[in-house]
């Protein structure tokens, strides 16, 4: 009995660490490494676009830094400061609306409406966009083709949304609406 609680206690231990893989590689790629890199980067005097002049200067930048730079400590206030006020209100203000938009009360709809037409807008623009460079009359491909004599007659002018091939090019491009978004479900 105990060998088999053992022995599922030790999968359970390699999938938790499987799927956590892909978010540690993360980690330690976009946040450790260059927090690393910049800490390392900062014990040397170097010109971006000429690393290979670097000279090490160990803590000269940090004390330079803390004594000499009169910007450093008011910018550091200012981010302290910054960080202390909108921090919080941003996350009260982000529970508050959420808890609102979960509730039956009158005119719901219409602030759910409000609230994402700023997150909603980029993406009508962008199929707008998208719209006029595919568009077979007047479309900036279209007219590259053209004009870089690419294709000749009937195909100069290709139909990009209407060809039974050429209709499926949105499942490749990018994700247009995140139906996972829980926003605007409600208790019943």
């Amino acid at each position: 009995m105990v060998g088999a609680q053992g022995s599922l206690h030790r999968d359970e231990v390699f999938w938790a660490y499987a799927f956590l893989t892909p978010w540690l590689i993360g980690l330690v790629v976009f946040i450790v490494g260059p927090i690393l890199f910049s800490l390392g980067m900062s014990t040397f005097n170097y010109t971006l676009g000429r690393e290979a002049e670097a000279t090490f200067i160990g803590l000269g930048n940090w004390v330079r830094a803390f004594t000499k730079d009169e910007l450093f400590w008011p910018s550091l206030g200012r981010t302290f400061l910054y960080t202390a006020v909108v921090v919080p209100c941003t996350v009260f203000g982000a529970l508050l609306t959420a808890m609102l938009l979960n509730e039956r009360l009158r005119g719901t709809t219409f602030y759910r409406t409000v609230f994402f037409m700023p997150h909603l807008t980029p993406i009508v623009a962008a199929a707008y966009i998208w719209l006029w460079l595919l568009s077979p009359q007047y479309g900036a491909i279209n007219e590259g083709i053209q004009r870089g004599h690419l294709a000749a007659g009937r195909d100069a002018h290709r139909h990009w949304l209407q060809g039974a091939r050429l209709v499926r090019l949105d499942r490749v491009g990018p994700t247009w609406f995140d139906a996972n978004c829980p926003v605007g479900r409600h208790r019943r």
